[in-house]
């Protein structure tokens, strides 16, 4: 609605192809370090790396991106651990108290994580916090991109 309104406003009387519509929304569209953290859940490695390249650009500091990923792999870390003994994902998002707008997210991760998966995960995460902070040699960018390419 208000992206509507608002070329109406910025191109008012002209006449706009698919490519500079696509360029236009490209362009205005923004994220914040929680969609990476959604795009992670539930949409992907590629999905996550364009919103992870967004954020990059709009000058989030990785620290803030690494703790936040951090925080989804240790609670679906969790969630297997709950899942390996038995418990309904119902009862589960209850007893960790997880959001129900993070659910689908939760349950699109768990489609292809599980115990094992999220400890190699956490680990190779700590690997680029390693980087991160200087004590492993690397460019963290690219070992936080990579470690998206494996486990997204």
């Amino acid at each position: 609605g208000q992206e509507v309104k608002r070329l109406g406003l910025l191109y008012r009387g002209q006449t706009l192809n698919a490519e500079t519509l696509k360029q236009v929304l490209v362009d205005h569209a923004r994220f914040d370090v929680f969609s990476v953290s959604e795009a992670f859940l539930s949409m992907g490695a590629a999905m996550t790396l364009r919103r992870l390249d967004q954020v990059q650009q709009e000058g989030v500091a990785l620290p803030v991106i690494v703790s936040v990923l951090a925080r989804d792999v240790r609670q679906l870390v969790k969630v297997a651990f709950l899942q390996k003994q038995g418990m309904a994902m119902r009862q589960i998002f209850s007893e960790l108290k997880i959001w129900r707008n993070r659910e689908e997210h939760i349950n699109a991760a768990m489609r292809r994580w599980n115990l094992d998966i999220g400890h190699q995960a956490l680990k190779d995460l700590s690997d680029v916090d390693k980087t991160l902070k200087g004590v492993l040699p690397g460019d963290e960018w690219h070992a936080l991109k990579q470690w998206i390419r494996t486990y997204g």
